[in-house]
């Protein structure tokens, strides 16, 4: 008796463990793979880069550079180093949370994730951590007054110093000269400039370093919190935005204002004023759709300046977790996409590829029973100079007739794929 019973479990366990499905790479067996006609979209249009669900988040690499005088003064190593890492900590903090556009008065403007954020670089093959210190008296000041030559905004001496220039954004500390500290209309506000790859803050020592009693006596700075705002606001130029106070910027979100710094309740800044990162203002912490799309447009083509910024992480397989369209959703990309995980579509989903998706070596693309992959207009390829690994059919065993399928539209294509008969390019 005991026998049968042993027998019996074995032969439960034997039949649920076996295979419910027939899987196929496309290139094993021609299952289920169609040609369909569409409209065509526009995936050069930046407005459809706005962050989704299923936006990857990108890392831009930084390097800080803390220009001092030939006899080293300004921040000693140890307070540079903790003032750049709180700074980085500030910039990522403003970037997670994302504040809520304060205009137009009155706003339904989308509040979205960022989806990118700033690293420190250096050199992990020297040990270099990117904060790097120069005693130099011909490039350590800037003065307000100066409109060409040393010491002017437009001076390109300290760039000299520049470390990764190609592929990392240098940022230079630079106080203001003593001429213009002294003029009697100098603040110690915070101000930038972008070129591109290299980037010039002001007065971040000063402020740090001169101490300020507030009405209760207690002791406050304008530390590395202070100048997070501005800091994201240069990176900012330098990721494709412009000003919106005083100039059309390309966003419809992002209307023209009367650029104050806060509400005083004299006009024009008597009422709601500007939040947003590229104008000045108290908080420089809302980023709109539009701006978004701008940027991540320029993270996504493939030869910008912008994208050579990038941790090309996209290219390191993770096969730990996919990437997953749920049961009976409906997905489309009209914009670029890169993963570097396997993609999953669900039993009854559909995942509709109209511009280009970059998957890495090994990665492939699942398609359950009753799940639909429709590459419709787009291409899936790599960009990593390897092969991804192709499209994974299921089948059910006991019900053939559910199975995974795959259509083609507008010349839709698949590229730079191990498992594959041949390219549809109808």
């Amino acid at each position: 008796m005991k026998i049968r019973i042993i027998f019996f479990v074995l032969i439960i366990i034997s039949v649920s463990c076996a295979p419910r499905y027939n899987i196929y790479f496309i290139a094993d067996k021609e299952v289920m793979r169609t040609v369909t006609e569409s409209t065509k979209q526009r995936c050069e249009d930046f407005i459809y880069y706005t962050p989704d669900s299923f936006s990857i988040m990108r890392y831009v690499r930084v390097n800080f550079h803390i220009m001092r005088t030939s006899a080293g003064e300004g921040f000693s190593e140890k307070e540079g180093v903790q003032y750049v890492h709180d700074l980085v900590g500030v910039c990522n903090y403003k970037l997670d949370l994302n504040a809520k556009m304060n205009l137009p008065e009155g706003n339904s403007t989308a509040l979205l994730p960022v989806q990118y954020r700033i690293v420190l670089t250096g050199d992990p093959a020297t040990g270099e951590d990117g904060i790097y210190f120069h005693d130099d008296d011909s490039a350590c000041y800037y003065s307000r007054g100066k409109k060409s030559g040393v010491y002017s905004l437009g001076d390109r001496r300290p760039f000299e110093y520049s470390i990764g220039g190609d592929t990392i954004l240098n940022l230079f500390l630079i106080e203001h000269h003593i001429d213009s500290i002294l003029n009697p209309n100098y603040r110690g506000a915070t101000s930038g400039v972008s070129f591109g790859h290299n980037i010039k803050i002001f007065g971040a020592y000063r402020n740090w370093s001169n101490v300020i009693y507030d009405d209760s006596g207690n002791v406050q700075n304008k530390g590395a919190g202070f100048y997070g705002g501005v800091t994201n606001h240069e990176i900012g130029h330098s990721l494709g935005l412009g000003h919106t106070w005083n100039q059309d910027d390309g966003c419809d979100d992002t209307p023209k204002n009367a650029g104050c710094w806060g509400p005083t309740g004299v006009p024009p800044c008597d009422g709601v004023t500007s939040n947003n990162m590229m104008d000045y203002n108290g908080c420089q912490c809302a980023i709109s759709p539009c701006q978004l799309a701008k940027m991540h447009y320029n993270f996504w083509k493939e030869n910008s300046s912008q994208r050579t910024l990038l941790v090309d992480d996209w290219c390191d397989y993770d096969s730990t977790k996919n990437i997953i369209v749920t049961k009976n959703d409906t997905v489309i990309f009209n914009a670029g996409k890169e993963f570097n995980r396997n993609i999953e579509i669900q039993e009854g989903a559909i995942l509709i590829i109209k511009c280009t998706l970059v998957l890495p070596a090994n990665a492939k693309i699942i398609v359950k029973p009753t799940a639909k992959l429709i590459i419709d207009g787009g291409v899936i390829t790599n960009r990593c100079g390897d092969e991804w690994r192709g499209i994974e059919i299921w089948q059910s065993k006991k019900y053939p007739s559910l199975i995974g399928k795959v259509e083609f539209a507008n010349g839709g294509k698949v590229e730079h794929v191990k498992n594959f008969t041949s390219i549809i390019n109808e």
